[in-house]
This record gives C-alpha cells, structure tokens and sequence, in this order.
C-alpha cells in the first residue's frame, strides 16, 4: 500500500470542510453586516419616535402654561 492512495480520499474531506468553513463564515459575515443596517434603522426610528414625544410634551407644557398664565386672578377675599 503507497502512502500517495490515501491521499485523494484525505483530500476530499478536507476540501468539504473548507467549504463548509468558507460557507459558514460567508453566512455570519453576511448576517452580521447586515445586522448592523437593521440595528441603524431601528435606533434610528426610536430616535424620531422619542423626538416625536419630545415635541409633544414641550407642546401640551406649554398649552398648560399659558392656561395658568392667563387665568383670571382670584377675587380679593376682605378679611377685615
């Protein structure tokens, strides 16, 4: 038996698992680029979302404000 008829066998197996390497690392790389444009536009959707309720807070505090600000003083009580 020669040492060079194990050879082809050994070499197709290790060319199998360097695809498999190759396919899985193709794979990760590819989901985890595009994990990070999915993880951009979710925070930046909460941002606006947050930007959103910013506005709308600082526009009912300040509607709420100017009621107070407006109102009629109160009637002097003669305590005498």
């Amino acid at each position: 038996m020669e040492h060079g008829q194990d050879i082809p066998a050994h070499n197709a197996v290790l060319g199998l698992v360097k695809i498999g390497i190759s396919a899985i690392s193709a794979i990760l790389s590819f989901t985890l680029a595009e994990f990070s444009q999915i993880s951009s536009i979710i925070a930046a959707w909460i941002a606006v979302g947050s930007g959103i309720f910013a506005m709308r807070y600082y526009y009912l505090e300040t509607k709420r404000k100017q009621k107070l600000v407006h109102r009629k003083p109160l009637e002097k009580v003669n305590r005498n």
